[in-house]
């Protein structure tokens, strides 16, 4: 049987077959929640992903937030993108059906190379073309603990292209996870999809899941509201494993396995009229990935980890095929140095192995590459005096591009009282040149340059382009007051050897017909700035009211490409969640993103602003069941996000109702 149909037939015998799981309702007892928690808690609830250990909010010297599970559910998402829009800061614009734009602080496009995005550990960058392929990346939502959201640079830890931010996802340990769930989605644009999970005991020490999933996503629109063509549908499914041998030994084992299916409208240039032939392509992706984790914590301030996974992945399309296979081995151990310092340091190695043969889109010299990362990181947390702290680190790589690269990073903290604290931090980092960048011909469409004369671009690649840099200059502010809290984060960046795309001597060429060839480089000639700010306000007036506002305003200083400001000015967004009663809870989002400009085809297009209004009702008649309804996007019926230089149809976000039912055995 071949795997992509092993997959789907799991997926669905999964969902046929869900109703023999368990005869009775077992009531499980699962931990709080974190939007259950007082704001108190909530700043003292510990996050991972700055220090690589367990540090309270309030005293994490960066711009970190977290959605957790709850969030995602209770406004009925089904994507981590879609996930990512609640986070101060953050650039998420939808561009098809199954692709999004996504980033923090700037630069935003389909392929975002300075973004590092990771789940539970594993590395999902991909260095062919920069960036997440999103419409592949999933897990079975209802069993995700949290997402950890770094804005600004994390490269001191994670290392390169983690400039603009760090995404790091982590699912839930299968001892809160015991018992069976059924999950069931059917929405206007949602389609239909389903889930099913399962968890168990292997005896005193060790738990297990495993899990499968489906889901149809419909098209999107275009402007007169008919159908994009780009519908998407994808099915996986898992397991994961925890044993602890002891009180300090842990190890998880853990693996999926997908297939995703979409369809979409791409704009390929033709020497024959009308000389820019819409092509339907018909994509189908495959992929699998095992994750081995060892932990030893011998006490809360030393423990030593060791991490290995496996990833492959294949994309077959008449347009543009790639395989490639990622093997990844990491170690680190923290440990305290006396009774001032808090010392971790950490060693890997990435192999990753590709293959991208010639398309009409672009051609690679060579079309398989082997390519090899080595790093290292330390970093030291200084305690100066009671209240104040330095974390001092530089990450080093050696990467078969750029050769050798040095990110420091310096953070200080002050707590100046109970529930205040003020951060500051400097900060190196650089995004290593994805491959595409020295090694491939990319074809764009045509562009009219007279009454009857057409120059046909061609991205060429630069062997010689370097790594983008990074300056970051950050402060913040947290606080809890009685009823409220506050997180505030202000930044200034100063970006140098950037990549731009520089317009060669047009040639004139007679065949295939006459025609100008237009060559363009890629050289790391941009410099600029960018300066914001990103806000969260919380209030909880009552144990009913749970109320959120968050802004972000992002300004650049960037003389040349206006593909380097693809970026709203101003976000806002406002949540309140209103407890009716112990069964029935109402949430309204409403979510402002200002206007910007974006390459779209050969042309820049602007996306104006909108207003997106998200409703949303959950009502749970027994412990077991739950039932969620929800209307987005109600203000207007459709409005654009984003756009990308292949793209045949500016596609739009219509309006769309879903419902959801969820049962816990």
């Amino acid at each position: 049987m071949k795997p992509h149909h092993f997959i789907h037939r799991l997926a669905c015998a999964g969902l046929a077959g869900c109703c023999l799981l368990t005869r009775g309702i077992i009531a499980q007892e699962t931990p709080r929640e974190l939007a259950e928690l007082s704001l108190e808690e909530l700043m003292d609830e510990p996050v991972m992903s700055v220090g690589r250990k367990e540090t309270p909010l309030i005293e994490s010297p960066a711009a970190i937030a977290v959605v957790t599970a709850q969030d995602i559910q209770r406004l009925g998402l089904t994507t981590l993108p879609e996930a990512l829009r609640l986070v101060p800061g953050m650039g998420v614009g939808r561009i098809r059906s199954h692709q999004w734009a996504v980033t923090a602080r700037g630069f935003n496009n389909q392929y975002v190379g300075k973004l590092l995005v990771m789940m539970d550990g594993r590395t999902l960058y991909t260095p062919s073309f920069g960036g997440v392929h999103w419409e592949v990346q999933d897990t079975l939502l209802e069993d995700l603990d949290r997402i950890e959201v770094i804005r600004g640079p994390g490269a001191t830890l994670w290392g390169a292209n983690a400039v603009n931010g760090v995404i790091n996802a982590t699912t839930k340990d299968t001892a809160e996870t015991q018992g069976s769930l059924i999950s069931l989605v059917a929405g206007t644009e949602e389609g239909f999809g389903g889930a099913v999970r399962h968890g168990g005991a292997l005896g005193a020490r060790a738990h297990f899941r495993v899990y499968a999933k489906a889901q149809d996503h419909d098209d999107l629109v275009d402007a007169d509201g008919d159908a994009t063509n780009d519908e998407w549908r994808r099915a996986q499914a898992g397991f994961r494993t925890d044993w602890r041998a002891d009180d300090a030994r842990h190890v998880t084992f853990q693996g999926d396995a997908y297939e995703v299916r979409t369809r979409e409208h791409v704009l390929l240039p033709s020497f024959a009229p009308p000389f820019a032939v819409v092509q339907d392509a018909r994509n189908k992706s495959r992929g699998g990935n095992l994750l081995a984790r060892w932990t030893h914590r011998s006490s809360d301030s030393a423990h030593i980890s060791l991490q290995a996974f496996y990833d492959r992945y294949r994309h077959q399309s008449s347009l543009q095929a790639e395989t490639r296979d990622t093997a990844d081995l990491d170690f680190d151990q923290r440990l305290p140095l006396g009774d001032r310092h808090d010392f971790v340091w950490g060693l890997g190695y990435r192999y990753s192995r590709d293959h991208l043969p010639s398309s009409p889109l672009s051609s690679w010299a060579p079309e398989r590459r082997t390519l090899h990362l080595l790093t290292g990181f330390v970093q030291d947390e200084i305690t100066l005096a009671d209240r104040l702290r330095v974390m001092i680190g530089t990450k080093l790589e050696h990467n078969d591009y750029t050769g050798v690269e040095v990110q420091p990073s310096i953070r200080a903290l002050w707590l100046p009282r109970e529930g205040r604290s003020v951060w500051l931090a400097v900060s190196r980092a650089v995004s290593t040149p994805p491959r595409y960048a020295q090694e491939a011909f990319i074809n764009l469409a045509p562009v009219p340059v007279g009454p009857s004369l057409l120059a046909y671009p061609q991205v060429q690649p630069n062997p010689d382009a370097r790594s983008e840099v990074l300056l970051a200059f950050e402060a913040g502010f947290r606080a809890e007051l009685d009823q409220a809290s506050v997180d505030v984060a202000l930044f200034h960046h100063e970006h140098r050897d950037s990549i731009e795309r520089l317009n060669l001597a047009p040639e004139f060429r007679l065949a295939p017909i006459p025609h100008v060839f237009l060559p363009l480089l890629l050289l790391n000639e941009g410099t600029g700035e960018s300066s914001g700010a990103e806000v969260l306000l919380r209030w909880r007036p009552d144990d009913r009211w749970d109320l959120r506002a968050t802004y972000a305003y992002f300004a650049m200083n960037w003389p040349a490409d206006a593909a380097f400001k693809a970026d709203p000015r101003h976000q806002a967004a406002v949540e309140a969640r209103f407890k009716a009663s112990e069964r029935i809870e109402l949430l309204t989002r409403l979510a402002y993103v200002g206007g910007f400009d974006v390459p779209y085809g050969a042309r820049n297009v602007h996306i104006p602003q909108y207003l997106a209004v998200d409703i949303g009702l959950a009502w749970r008649p027994s412990e077991a069941l739950e039932v969620g309804v929800w209307g987005r996007n109600l203000a207007d019926p459709r409005h654009p996000e984003f756009a990308t230089y292949n793209t045949a149809t500016l596609a739009e976000v219509p309006r769309s109702f879903s419902v959801r039912l969820l049962w816990r055995h």
